[in-house]
């Protein structure tokens, strides 16, 4: 295979995933979070992430499918637990759901939630480098939240 081709079918693959991820996030629902016309912008084959120009917040959706998806599930619940974060059982969005309210000093805030479903460890949320989201901000990403990992 030329160097030539073989670099179109990597942009194709990369491409194709990067499609793959982005269309389980709906347009509308982008826009409303991020507060204007979101734009798509590629994570590889590991997600998506849509970003307003000049806002300096982020909605992110990554995935990873591995058999150990439960067992990467429990690290990362416990994880968030013993760091002191605010973090609950999401039963709407799965057996194996939390949410998440990240706020350090000097860090972008990180409101979300993370879903075994399957073999696959499902990571959505919205991160927020100006400080302004709130504990409610959960509240009102749980419905899109739950519209994207149904389409997973």
């Amino acid at each position: 295979m030329t160097l030539r081709r073989l670099v179109l079918v990597s942009l194709l693959a990369a491409s194709a995933g990067f499609a793959q991820y982005c269309d389980k996030i709906d347009q509308k629902d982008a826009d409303m979070v991020l507060g204007g016309q979101a734009v798509p912008l590629g994570l590889g084959m590991s997600g998506c992430s849509y970003s307003v120009k000049g806002k300096a917040m982020r909605l992110t959706l990554t995935l990873s499918d591995d058999p150990s998806a439960a067992r990467n599930y429990t690290t990362l619940r416990k994880n968030a637990k013993g760091s002191a974060w605010l973090v609950a059982d999401e039963q709407t969005l799965g057996l194996l759901a939390f949410s998440e309210f990240v706020k350090k000093p000097g860090q972008p805030v990180k409101v979300g939630f993370i879903v075994a479903k399957g073999t696959k460890l499902i990571q959505f949320y919205l991160t927020d480098s100006t400080g302004a989201a709130k504990r409610e901000t959960v509240d009102k990403l749980r419905p899109i939240a739950k519209r994207v990992i149904d389409r997973i």
